[in-house]
């Protein structure tokens, strides 16, 4: 399938005919412009000569591209397949990657994003603010809705607690009508809950509604619901009031694995039915700026911990002597309301300040080890391995 001419090698590139690439991402997923910056930079790393046919929406200033089971090219990259179109592209000799955990077609590898562990960090998050009432607002008609509350509620449970489910269902509702209804909704439900809660909504745009909601019935955010949504979608996350917190979606990895995948399938290589991509953590912002504890001591450990915890090593003995109290009466107290213990919190904190410098930077993990206060790199990759069962190393691998 691939058509190649003689390399010209005055060009830093391989000269050939280009293979024409689709790609189809609805204009509704905002991210979309971000699924095709990690394609391009896998074609430059790579020196790819690809012709990306993007189906992108263009106000009528330019034609349409359709990109459907009449589709002529090399390959695809595709948020949403259609069993249909699957079956015809295959027809076609077409590989096709999808990246929607809403259609995951028999032979057609996925690339998708692991909203299981997104749930996961976000009820962690939530109970390191010292929470113990719990609500999730989703879609259970949505995949990867009932995914993100399955990995919030599981990780509640092991902790002893559980979190109330919002089902707001809009996916097969006329565009019109979604709107009011969901504020409708959410006005009835939001004024029931148990205050002070913490809430993930399961996307950036249905937290929104809350806060929107929230404001409406006089609810304060963060002091009555600590809100969390999943995407950290640019605006939307920075000009809400408060600004959102957000676990993070990440896009570009996507479309960067998407198109390594895709390039192997065209040269005939056998890939694995799926890759799942996890979240690299959350980005904090006033929408969950709060302690709901009312033990005075303990409160002031958790400001200590997470104001220190992400620079510097933090133990039992630093947290005493600033806010003046024994080691063991605040070992007492803190376990006894957090419901872990003050190692696990400083050790899950620093965890998630690791994970993010490896995903989103480029400092190297001696760089990273001595920004955290540890020791050495090799203090890091141990506390690491512990933590997370794999070295900072082969994390970080695994995540571009």
């Amino acid at each position: 399938m691939s058509r190649t001419k003689k390399k010209n090698s005055t060009s830093p590139f391989p000269s050939s005919t280009p293979l024409k690439i689709g790609v189809r991402i609805p204009k509704w997923v905002t991210q979309n412009a971000q699924v095709i910056d990690g394609i391009i930079q896998f074609i430059r790393e790579h020196q790819k000569v690809w012709q990306i046919d993007a189906d992108i929406f263009f106000d009528n200033e330019l034609p349409t591209n359709s990109i459907n089971a009449s589709w002529e090219g090399d390959g695809l990259i595709i948020f949403r397949c259609l069993q249909k179109e699957a079956t015809a592209w295959h027809k076609k000799g077409i590989p096709v990657i999808n990246i929607s955990a809403e259609t995951q077609i028999d032979g057609v590898p996925n690339v998708l994003i692991d909203n299981y562990q997104m749930g996961e960090l976000a009820a962690e998050h939530l109970m390191g603010l010292g929470l113990h009432h719990f609500a999730y607002v989703g879609d259970s008609a949505r995949n990867y809705s009932s995914q993100r509350f399955t990995g919030y509620n599981d990780t509640l449970k092991r902790n002893g607690l559980s979190s109330l489910e919002i089902n707001i269902p809009i996916s097969k509702m006329p565009a019109t009508k979604k709107a009011e209804y969901i504020h409708t909704q959410l006005n009835k439900k939001l004024q029931k809950l148990p205050f002070p809660i913490g809430l993930l909504a399961r996307d950036d745009l249905l937290a929104l509604n809350v806060l929107r909601s929230a404001h409406h019935l006089d609810i304060q955010v963060p002091d009555n619901i600590s809100l969390i949504g999943i995407n950290d979608q640019s605006p939307f996350c920075q000009v809400a009031f408060p600004p959102l917190t957000s676990v993070i979606l990440p896009w570009e990895k996507i479309g960067y694995h998407a198109a390594n995948l895709l390039n192997q399938m065209i040269h005939g290589e056998k890939v694995d039915q799926d890759l799942i991509l996890k979240s690299p953590g959350i980005k904090e912002r006033e929408s969950t700026n709060t302690i709901a504890v009312q033990d005075e001591l303990v409160a002031k450990a958790i400001k200590y911990i997470r104001s220190h915890s992400k620079t510097q090593s933090v133990n039992v003995a630093d947290i005493c002597q600033q806010i003046g109290v024994s080691n063991t009466t605040l070992r007492l107290r803190f376990k006894k309301i957090m419901g872990r213990s003050i190692k696990s919190e400083v050790d899950r904190i620093r965890t998630d300040q690791i994970r993010m410098l490896l995903t989103e930077t480029q400092l190297s993990i001696q760089e990273i080890s001595y920004n955290l206060g540890f020791a050495s790199p090799e203090d890091l990759t141990r506390f690491f391995t512990r933590m997370e069962g794999i070295s900072p190393g082969k994390y970080r691998l695994n995540q571009r």
